[in-house]
């Protein structure tokens, strides 16, 4: 009887064992996963981009004696990212900031286009997701094209820190005209 109340004993107080315990006995401790330093990491890197400005300046067409100044840069504005789009371990809605570029094109000291390219530019051509919560980002001068007699300027627009985006195409003309372009649909601006 006396070693049956001390098996009891302790087979009770054995089943009461630690809550941070697995069968093996391993304690667990909450510690930042890879994913998660990760994250914190693209998280600095995509901040220090808010302070970053791409300049260009460039003659596109000697012929026309036409200049490209285009210049992207980070507003000051709040943009609320849901927590949906956040793939830390701990999900919570983030804020982000658009991007957008100034576009001056001057032929002969005359200035043919001087205009802010936005986001909302391109929205024709993009998803519902894509048009509510993505940004302007990275963009590429590709280039003077003289047969198109275009320049054009490589974006990605994408919601800040994932991986959902699409390539976007701004096309500037030779006489201010823009195309917005995702490489399916189209849509242009003349000014």
């Amino acid at each position: 009887m006396k070693y049956i109340c001390l098996l009891s004993l302790l087979v009770l107080f054995s089943c009461g064992g630690d809550k941070n315990q697995t069968k093996e006995n391993i304690y667990i401790e909450k510690e930042p996963s890879s994913s998660d330093s990760e994250y914190l990491e693209i998280q600095k890197q995509f901040a220090a981009e808010y302070k970053e400005r791409i300049a260009i300046d460039t003659l596109v067409d000697k012929e026309s004696n036409t200049r490209l100044i285009f210049e992207h840069f980070s507003l000051p504005d709040t943009l609320m990212i849901p927590a949906m789009y956040n793939w830390s371990s701990t999900p919570q809605d983030y804020v982000a900031h658009s991007f957008v570029s100034h576009v001056k094109l001057i032929r002969n000291e005359n200035i043919i286009l001087d205009t802010l390219i936005r986001k909302e530019f391109f929205n024709p051509i993009l998803e519902e997701n894509l048009i509510q919560y993505a940004v302007l980002l990275y963009p590429v001068y590709d280039g003077f094209d003289k047969e198109t007699k275009t320049a054009s300027v490589h974006y990605s627009i994408s919601i800040p820190m994932t991986d959902i985006g699409v390539p976007a195409k701004l096309f500037i003309g030779l006489d201010g005209e823009l195309l917005f372009s995702n490489g399916k649909l189209q849509t242009g601006l003349k000014y």
